[in-house]
């Protein structure tokens, strides 16, 4: 599977994406688009379709009965332990990101 990840933090709400949540997750090969490949980074992961669900869950809690977002995604993508030349390239916002393959999270 392919997974969409965020680069840097999208606003300082607790519930929004921050720097190395996955945003989404597609079928190997996808076609992404011009914004996905600049402005986010994209990793190859080998997992089941079950996998990569889960790596995608919010954390919630209730709030009056109704089910609220805590936490964007429980699990994160370390993009800091990459190399500097793939961080470089990932921030490079006037080319495409590389598509990297890692281990699971």
């Amino acid at each position: 599977m392919e997974f969409l990840v965020r680069l840097s933090d999208k606003n300082d709400n607790p519930a929004g994406s921050k720097k190395g949540d996955i945003i989404t997750f597609k079928p190997d090969g996808w076609p992404w688009g011009s914004n996905e490949r600049k402005h986010y980074g994209i990793v190859r992961m080998e997992c089941t379709y079950e996998e990569a669900k889960k790596m995608c869950e919010s954390e919630t809690m209730l709030m009056l009965g109704i089910p609220m977002v805590k936490q964007y995604r429980k699990l994160k993508f370390d993009i800091d332990k990459l190399p500097k030349e793939t961080l470089e390239t990932w921030n490079d916002q006037r080319a495409y990101s590389p598509i990297i393959t890692a281990e699971k999270i």
